[in-house]
């Protein structure tokens, strides 16, 4: 019985070390910090924890700015419910509405000091001229300079060949796409041709994140 147990036990261990990644993009990532910081800003505790919780946390805003408009759509709304139903229905919108206030009332005092602090880095970025984004993989958040940010996707459109084209290109596109739609009528009917094409159409913009896992962080 020991032995089988050995032998379990060595097999287990083994399983673990196979599943578990020693290297590679997934070891980076699960081994990089939240906030990535290449600058030599400095930052406090609290602009620190704030910078952690993302690029995509939402600070909530005051209840003052939003409440009379929530009130009186979810009014709105009630009403257009059956009548035997509206009192049901107002009774939970009450309570709902008396548990966002409470809610937003304690955490008042925490959102107002996260715009501050928001502030305060903005400061320190603008000093510096750094700025935010986002890393490749770990989505972590990234400080750099700007005009390193600048020369890596200079480096990386140089290296692929890209080159600059004298005119913009979007609104000759956009009429050959049209005209092609048209020809297809037996494909697509006239009046869904509208659908298919986008109004005013614009260049995308060049989003660069910043490859972390690899040497010298490209994009």
């Amino acid at each position: 019985m020991r032995i089988s147990s050995t032998k379990q036990e060595t097999r287990q261990t083994i399983g673990k070390a196979e599943t578990t990644p020693t290297s590679g993009p997934q070891a980076t990532a699960k081994r990089l910090p939240r906030t990535i910081n290449l600058t030599n800003i400095t930052f406090t505790k609290e602009e620190q924890a704030l910078l952690d919780l993302g690029l995509q946390y939402n600070i909530q805003q005051p209840l003052k700015q939003y409440w009379t408009n929530l009130i009186l759509e979810t009014e709105k709304a009630i009403r257009l419910l059956d009548t035997r139903e509206q009192s049901a229905f107002c009774i939970m919108a009450a309570k709902k509405l008396k548990q966002i206030y409470n809610t937003n009332h304690n955490t008042h005092n925490t959102n107002k000091r996260q715009q501050y602090i928001i502030k305060n880095i903005n400061h320190k970025l603008a000093n510096e001229n750094a700025m935010i984004t986002l890393a490749d993989k770990s989505k972590a958040t990234v400080i750099i300079h700007k005009h390193e940010y600048t020369k890596k996707v200079h480096t990386f459109l140089t290296d692929n060949n890209f080159h600059t084209v004298p005119n913009n290109p979007t609104n000759k596109d956009q009429i050959q796409i049209q005209k092609t739609a048209q020809q297809c009528n037996q494909i697509n009917p006239k009046q869904h041709i509208k659908y298919l094409t986008q109004k005013n159409p614009n260049p995308p913009t060049l989003n660069a994140q910043l490859k972390l896992h690899k040497p010298a962080a490209p994009i």
